[in-house]
């Protein structure tokens, strides 16, 4: 089985399911080995989480690139079509 830390269908409901990875788990797959994961919907991982989110910032740099790539896709093109393609 090809697993690269991609939450499983059960993840579904689960406040640290962040869509493409859970927040704490590499391996969410085998947290599910036995029907049950320990640490579906726990807020106090979650409230651990986001304070680690709080003590490393995202790069500015990153934010900047991100902010300008949404507005060059609202602008109009020379030749009539918004964004690139």
């Amino acid at each position: 089985m090809n697993r690269k830390g991609k939450p499983v269908r059960k993840c579904h409901g689960c406040i640290l399911n962040i869509g493409e990875r859970c927040a704490i788990y590499k391996e969410p797959h085998d947290k599910w080995h036995n029907s049950k994961c320990s640490s579906y919907n726990d807020k106090e991982l979650y409230r651990k989480y986001l304070e680690d989110l709080e003590k490393h910032p995202q790069d500015k740099a990153k934010k900047q690139r991100e902010e300008s790539a949404r507005q060059h896709n609202t602008e109009e093109h020379h030749q009539g079509r918004k964004g690139s393609r």
